[in-house]
């Protein structure tokens, strides 16, 4: 079995490379300047006025409950679970 080693200009090359690479994976994704567009679009005061304080602040905010502390957590059954604030299907 022969042993491999990576010269100089092996590690130069393949950082050049990856560097090349990488800059042009970004160069390209955000020149196409295509947006994520939700398919569910509220208002914020349409969004406060269906969700309470604590799920605004979740789902709009980007904040989190503490662990363990919602009555769901040990839920077991089958079925589709949804979002609150947009009623589609996170998973089944």
């Amino acid at each position: 079995m022969s042993q491999y080693t990576l010269g100089r200009r092996g590690f130069l090359g393949a950082t050049a490379a990856a560097a090349i690479g990488t800059g042009t994976r970004r160069a390209t994704a955000s020149e196409t300047g295509d947006a994520f567009v939700y398919q569910v679009q509220r208002t914020e005061e349409e969004w406060r006025a269906l969700l309470d304080d604590a799920e605004y602040a979740i789902l709009r905010e980007a904040g989190t409950e503490q662990p363990h502390s919602n009555p769901l957590w040990n839920e077991k059954r089958s079925g589709t679970y949804c979002c609150r604030g947009c009623d589609l299907t996170v998973y089944r």
